[in-house]
C-alpha cells in the first residue's frame, strides 16, 4: 500500500488496522473510534454528519451522552494520528471530515482499480482481498452492523463482477494463464463461487489433468455444501460426469511412474576461502551435515570426490564456504554433468560465528530440493517442475502448523503444485493428509466414510505416481488407520520406513502410528531417532512421540514433550491430562481434563450443541487407537477424570511395559 502525504494507512481488508509512517501499528483502542474512523473513510468526501454518527454508534443513549462520546472518540482518533491530526480530521458543530486525499485507504485503492477495468487492475484489486471488510472488528452495536452488512455485499458483489467481466475479456483474447489468475481470484472472494470452479475445471481438462479437474469439482462441491448448503447444478454435474467416462481405466493409466534407480550425486567440496582458524573445522561440519541430510533420502547415492572431474554419474553437487571476518557464506550448486546446466543454486549467510540450530534448516531444505531434482528430473532444466516443489513445500510447510486456516491456505497450493507436475507425487498425499487431519482440528466436526475413501485414493494415486517415496505409504497407513483397518495401515508404515529409515519426517508418522497399533518398542525408536536427527523438529513431533511414550507407560517423558506440542490440537490435552492421571498427579490432571472441556466448548464446531458426551464421542472417532478395548479404555479414562466420582486412572498398553533403555 503507498502512503499518501501523512504517513498514514487504513487497513480494512484482512487484518484491520491504521498503519503509522513508521510502519507501527496506530490503531486507537476504543473500538467504537476505530469503526468510526473506518466509517468516515468510506464515505464521499470522507465527511458524516455528527447526527448520523451518533445514530450509528451511540443511538441507544441521549442526546448530550452520546454527544459526549463522539467527542471522546474523536479525541482518541487525533491522538491516535498525533502530528498529523490537524491535517487528517477536522470537525465542526454539524459534521466530521477525514481527508482520504491525505490517507492511503486499501479500500478507496481497490475502488481505483476495478474502476480501471483492465486485467491486470482487476487482478491487483483482488489481491488486496484478504477477507471480509472490517473481518474480525467486533460489533460496536446494531446500527453500524446494517450498514457494515450492506457495505459488504456491495463491495463483494462490485469485485466478483469486476472479476466476471476481466474472465469473459480474456477468454475471448484467449489468455488462459490470465483466466486460471481471475478463476482463482473469484474463489478467494467467494469459495462457493461455481463458475470460478468451472473455469478451472475446464482448464485443467483442457490440459489432460483429468484428476486433478475432479479434484477441483470435490473442492466446489464441498464449498458449495459448507457456505449455502446446495449441491453444484445439474449442468455441472453433468459436465464432470462426462470428464470421469475420459478417464483411462487402471490398466491403461497414463499415470508417470517413477522407475527405480539409484543415479549418484558426487559431491565436490571448494577449498574454503577465509581465514584458516576460522573456516577449517566450521567447512568440515557444515559438509557433514550437508552429506548427512543427502543420505537420508533413497532416491539417489551420495559420493564424496576429490575433483569435478570425477564427476562421471549425471549429477555434480559443488559446495563452498567464504568467511570475511564479519560473515560467512556457504554456496551449494547443482548441475547436470553432461551439459554442465544449472538445476539448483542457493547460498546460506549467517554470522560469523553461526548459530547451527539457525543454519541445519537451509541444509535440510536444500537436501529436500535435491531429492526433487533426482526424482522428477526429465530435462536439465526444472521448469515448471520447480514451481510444483515450491508450491508443495510452501503448502506442506502451512500443513505442519496443524491449524484449520492454514490447511485451507494450503489446499490452493497443494492443487497447483499437482496440476504443474503430474509426475509429482507429494502434492496428492499433502492433500490426502489435510482432509485426514481437519476433523481433529475441528471439535464436533463429522467424516463421513467418503471424504476417508477419498484421502486414500489420493494417497494410493500418489504411491502409483512415485512408489518408492515414503510420504505416499505413510499417508496411505494413516488413511487406513482412521478408517480401523489395522493391518493394512502397518503394512504401510512398514513399507515408509523401509523406503526412508533415515528421515525424520517418516520416523515421527511412524511413532504415533506403529504405538497405536501395539508395537511400542518400535514406536519409541522411531520417535527418539526422528527428535535426534531432524535440525528443527516442528511441534507436531513432540505431540506423536508423547502418545506413544503414554501408550508405553512413560508418563513423565509424555508430559515433557506434550508441552511442546502444537497448542491447535484439543485431542494433545485430552493424552496429556491422562499422563498426569496415571501418574498419580489427580489436581493436575482434572485441572487439564477440564481445559480439555473448555476447549472444545470455545471451537465445538457440530451440527448439535456442545455437550461433554458428545465431545467423548468425537473424542473416540479421532483418536486413532483401531483396537476397540483400547480406544475405549483411554475414552474412559479421560471421562473419568473430570467426573464427579473422580477415581484413579492407570491408562498403559495392556501387552507390554515400556522398556526403559529406549527412552532418553
Amino acid at each position: 500500500m503507498n502512503m499518501l502525504a501523512s504517513g498514514f494507512a487504513l487497513k480494512l481488508f484482512g487484518n484491520p488496522q491504521l498503519v503509522g509512517p513508521d510502519g507501527s501499528d496506530c490503531t486507537p483502542r476504543l473500538r467504537k473510534a476505530f469503526c468510526l474512523l473506518a466509517y468516515l473513510a468510506l464515505q464521499p468526501n470522507g465527511q458524516a454528519r455528527r447526527e448520523r454518527l451518533i445514530g450509528l454508534f451511540w443511538g441507544d443513549r441521549g442526546q448530550a451522552q452520546a454527544q459526549g462520546s463522539l467527542r471522546h472518540a474523536l479525541l482518541e482518533l487525533r491522538q491516535s494520528l498525533d502530528d498529523h491530526a490537524d491535517d487528517l480530521l477536522a470537525a465542526d458543530r454539524l459534521s466530521v471530515r477525514l481527508d482520504t486525499r491525505a490517507l492511503a485507504v486499501d479500500a478507496l485503492g481497490m475502488d481505483r482499480l476495478l474502476a480501471a477495468g483492465t486485467v491486470e487492475a482487476v487482478l491487483q484489486a483482488s489481491a488486496g482481498w484478504a477477507g471480509e471488510l472490517l473481518d474480525g472488528v467486533a460489533s460496536p452495536g446494531t446500527a453500524f452492523d446494517h450498514w457494515l452488512e450492506a457495505e459488504r455485499a456491495s463491495r463483494q458483489a462490485a469485485i466478483l463482477q469486476a472479476l466476471e467481466d476481466a474472465v469473459t475479456a480474456a477468454e475471448r483474447a484467449g489468455r488462459d494463464h490470465d483466466i486460471e489468475a481471475l478463476a482463482q481470484a473469484l474463489l478467494r472472494v467467494d469459495p462457493a463461487h461455481e463458475r470460478g470452479h468451472r473455469i478451472l475445471i475446464d482448464l485443467h481438462a483442457r490440459k489432460g489433468a483429468i484428476g486433478t479437474a475432479l479434484r477441483q469439482f470435490e473442492q466446489c462441491r464441498k464449498a458449495l455444501a459448507h457456505a449455502l448448503d446446495i449441491e453444484p447444478s445439474a449442468e455441472l454435474q453433468s459436465h464432470v460426469d462426462a470428464l470421469r467416462r475420459q478417464q483411462p481405466s487402471p490398466a491403461s493409466s497414463t499415470i508417470r511412474v517413477i522407475p527405480h534407480r539409484t543415479p549418484v550425486v558426487a559431491v565436490f567440496v571448494q577449498p574454503a576461502i577465509g581465514p584458516p582458524e576460522l573456516v577449517r573445522d566450521l567447512s568440515q561440519l557444515l559438509e557433514d551435515e550437508l552429506v548427512t541430510a543427502l543420505s537420508r533420502y533413497r532416491t539417489f547415492s551420495t559420493r564424496l570426490i576429490a575433483s569435478p572431474d570425477q564427476a562421471a554419474e549425471p549429477y555434480l553437487l559443488r559446495i563452498g564456504l567464504r568467511h570475511d571476518g564479519a560473515a560467512c557464506r556457504y554456496g551449494m550448486r547443482l548441475c547436470d554433468t553432461a551439459t554442465n546446466l544449472q538445476h539448483l543454486v542457493e547460498v546460506l549467510t549467517f554470522p560469523a560465528v553461526p548459530d547451527l540450530a539457525a543454519v541445519l534448516p537451509g541444509l535440510a531444505s536444500f537436501a529436500y530440493r535435491v531429492d526433487h531434482v533426482v526424482r522428477t528430473a526429465r530435462t536439465p532444466q526444472l521448469g515448471e517442475a520447480a514451481e510444483a516443489y515450491d508450491l508443495w513445500l510452501a503448502g506442506d510447510r502451512m500443513v505442519e502448523t496443524f491449524s484449520s486456516e492454514a490447511f485451507d491456505a494450503a489446499i490452493p497450493l497443494l492443487n497447483r503444485a499437482a496440476s504443474a507436475d503430474p509426475g509429482f507425487a507429494r502434492p496428492l498425499s499433502g492433500l490426502a493428509s489435510i482432509e485426514l487431519s481437519r476433523q481433529q482440528l475441528v471439535p464436533g466436526s463429522r467424516c463421513d466414510p467418503e471424504t476417508f475413501a477419498h484421502a486414500t485414493r489420493l494417497a494410493r494415486d500418489a504411491i502409483a505416481i512415485d512408489p518408492w517415496d515414503s510420504h505416499g505409504h505413510i499417508i496411505a497407513a494413516w488413511a487406513y488407520l482412521r478408517q480401523r483397518m489395522p493391518e493394512q495401515a502397518r503394512r504401510h508404515f512398514e513399507q515408509g520406513r523401509a523406503l526412508n529409515p533415515d528421515d525424520p519426517m517418516t520416523l515421527i508418522a511412524c511413532a504415533e502410528g506403529l504405538a497405536h497399533l501395539g508395537s511400542i518398542d518400535d514406536a519409541i525408536r522411531c520417535g527418539e531417532r526422528a527428535l535426534e536427527i531432524h535440525p528443527a523438529p516442528p511441534p507436531y513431533f513432540y505431540w506423536y512421540l508423547a502418545v506413544a511414550c503414554t501408550h508405553a507407560g512413560a508418563y513423565e517423558r509424555a508430559l515433557t514433550l506434550s508441552r511442546l506440542g502444537p497448542e491447535t490440537v484439543p485431542e494433545l490435552v485430552a493424552w496429556r491430562a491422562v499422563a498426569l492421571a496415571s501418574s498419580g498427579r489427580a489436581v493436575e490432571a482434572r485441572a487439564t481434563g477440564e481445559e480439555f472441556f473448555r476447549r472444545l466448548g470455545r471451537s465445538w464446531g457440530g451440527e448439535e450443541p456442545f455437550a461433554r458426551d458428545r465431545a467423548l464421542r468425537w473424542l473416540d472417532e479421532v483418536v486413532l487407537i483401531p483396537d476397540e478395548a483400547r480406544r475405549r479404555q483411554f475414552v474412559d479414562a479421560v471421562s473419568r477424570i473430570t467426573s464427579s466420582r473422580g477415581g484413579s486412572v492407570a491408562y498403559r498398553h495392556p501387552q507390554r511395559t515400556m522398556n526403559p533403555i529406549l527412552l532418553r
